[in-house]
């Protein structure tokens, strides 16, 4: 053992482990409320979250949807390969 060692911090104690603590622990984040029930302060802010969250989710479809049409292409493609790869050698020569 090294004499050099630093003192480690005791570890907190484990509060709940049984079944009903670790069903807790799984309902409390959704017994919090929508941001929107929580009250963002003025009129203001609330379009302005409304903006901000209407503006993501625009931004998630459309990224969501240029995947997609990446994935269909790289499928086409792939198709084509195979294709040839079956092929390959199977043309006669005239």
């Amino acid at each position: 053992m090294s004499l050099n060692r630093p003192e480690l911090k005791e570890l907190p104690s484990i509060v709940d482990v049984g079944t009903s603590g670790i069903r807790l622990a799984n309902t409390l984040p959704k017994a919090l409320p929508p941001i929107d029930e929580a009250g963002s302060g003025t009129k203001a802010r609330q379009i302005a979250d409304a903006e901000l969250k209407r503006d993501i989710g625009i931004a998630f479809a459309e990224s969501k949807a240029m995947a997609a049409r990446s994935k269909a292409i790289q499928r086409i493609k792939d198709q084509a390969y195979e294709r040839e790869a079956k092929n390959y050698g199977l043309k006669r020569r005239r």
